[in-house]
């Protein structure tokens, strides 16, 4: 709606009510500022149009004129305001280039500007069909991350090549350990060809190096202790390389036996000490025998497995009838044939003087009787070698027909088998015998020896049995 104001003088009221009455609305500084003019000049031109729109005014002093019905006509300091909104960023169709990436990668290598679209006035804010960097394809010849080279970031281009060796640092060329060759293949490095890394050290390899310390055949064993697996000493053993292969080395080589407890000659038997000597019997009578540990000390006469001059009465034996074990005794009636009982054993000894017989210092009965027996106790002749039985006798007897005497050895089980006497008639002995037996035959873990008389028909009077210095071993007496 438009309203003139009239020409002529008007009042500062007056001029208000013009001004409110105009509708100035978003002119309002305008108005104000022509009311200021119009109030310092005393005039603001022949008239005054507001519209709701733009409004066309003077900025400086009028100089009066016509009025028409479109506006005033002021000076040439006017303001020509809009259509009532901000303008618009773009028209129509129009569309124009875009990039959301770095500009450091705009339109490098694979990278491509992209287009923004007008849409109502604005740019769209999508920016459709523009390429950003991605990540390097290996061997595709492309600039995929636009960064102005091809493949950078794929270990290799082309047939490269390079040295390789997956062994530990610092043993590259040392020993055997040598760098290889890796070739470039579709931009990957294909497999190390030609390298030799650290391997264990072997024996095989003679003066080589094979695990590349610097060291020659130091087999990773070598020195170390070991079992040998053989007996005694000789157990304890070190590795060593014996031509290609590692074996362990005994450490000591068997020596002679001592009676330390140990096994020095590494026979599995500790404290056997070898060799051969003479073994004193009793009577002053010598036989060969080996040399065995007594305690720490060597001795001679271990292989004698049973040796009894009666001293210790009968812890050996089991007596039947008239056997007896004590001192010698002469005395009672004389016998009716042969001799009567020594007066001393044949030890020796003056301290004991002890024999084995039948009734010491007297006769046997006459009478049928018998058999009657002096039997050892079992002892352990299952040993290497031969064994002896050897005693000593003083021995009267009828003999055959009417009285038999016996000597009888027992292997495991209690069979006994008479050894052969050499004389079985009328025996007439005033001295002591000495009686060997070759018993190896019988050798058991229980053998047993005995001594028997048996009287078949009644007989003259007579001594019999007198035994003295029972030796089984590995020896005779000579």
């Amino acid at each position: 709606m438009e309203r003139s104001i009239p020409r002529g003088p008007v009042s500062f009221f007056e001029l208000g009510t013009v001004i409110m009455a105009s509708s100035c609305g978003r002119w309002f500084r305008v108005c104000l500022a022509g009311a200021v003019s119009l109030l310092g000049l005393a005039g603001c031109g022949e008239a005054f149009t507001a519209t709701g729109g733009g409004t066309t005014g003077g900025g400086g002093a009028s100089t009066g004129g016509s009025t028409s019905m479109g506006g005033a006509t002021g000076g040439s300091g006017g303001v020509t305001g809009g259509s009532g909104g901000a303008a618009p960023e773009c028209t129509g169709n129009q569309t124009k280039p875009c990039f959301s990436g770095d500009d450091i990668n705009r339109n490098v290598g694979e990278c491509k500007d992209g287009t923004k679209k007008c849409v109502d006035g604005m740019w769209s804010k999508t920016c459709d069909n523009e390429v950003l960097p991605a990540t390097e394809i290996c061997g595709d010849q492309l600039d995929s991350d636009c960064d102005g080279s091809k493949d950078n970031t794929c270990p290799c281009t082309g047939n490269d090549t390079q040295d390789c060796y997956g062994g530990p640092m610092g043993t590259a060329g040392v020993g055997v350990c040598k760098v290889g060759t890796q070739t470039c293949m579709n931009a990957a490095w294909g497999p190390c060809m030609g390298a030799v890394t650290p391997q264990d050290e072997t024996c095989a390899n003679v003066g080589v190096d094979d695990n590349c310390d610097g060291n020659m055949n130091d087999v990773a064993q070598v020195g170390d202790p070991c079992n040998t697996m053989l007996p005694g000493v000789c157990q304890s053993g070190t590795y060593q390389c014996k031509a290609t292969e590692l074996k362990c080395i005994q450490n000591v080589q068997p020596g002679d036996e001592t009676c330390d407890g140990l096994d020095h000659n590494c026979n599995g038997v500790p404290n056997d000490v070898m060799g051969q000597c003479n073994i004193q019997l009793p009577g002053n009578v010598t036989c060969s025998g080996v040399l065995k540990c007594n305690g720490n000390t060597v001795a001679c006469g271990s292989s004698i497995y049973l040796i009894d001059n009666f001293s210790g009465g009968n812890a050996n034996w089991t007596l039947q009838g008239e056997w007896a074990i004590g001192a010698t005794a002469v005395g009672g009636d004389p016998p009716d044939i042969g001799n009567s009982d020594p007066a001393n054993d044949h030890t020796g000894s003056s301290v004991d003087n002890k024999v084995a017989g039948i009734v010491l210092g007297g006769n046997i009965n006459t009478e049928v009787h018998g058999p009657d027996w002096l039997t050892s106790k079992a002892i352990n002749t299952n040993k290497p070698g031969t064994v002896f039985l050897s005693f000593y006798r003083w021995l009267n007897s009828a003999g055959l027909p009417d009285m038999v005497d016996m000597v009888e050895v027992a292997t495991t089980g209690g069979n006994w088998t008479p050894l052969p006497m050499l004389d079985v008639g009328p025996i007439q002995d005033g001295v002591w015998t000495l009686q060997v037996f070759d018993v190896s035959a019988f050798k058991s873990n229980t053998f047993q020896v005995r001594f028997g008389v048996k009287v078949l028909n009644p007989v003259p009077a007579v001594s019999s049995w007198n035994i003295d210095d029972v030796v089984v071993g590995s020896c005779p007496p000579n």
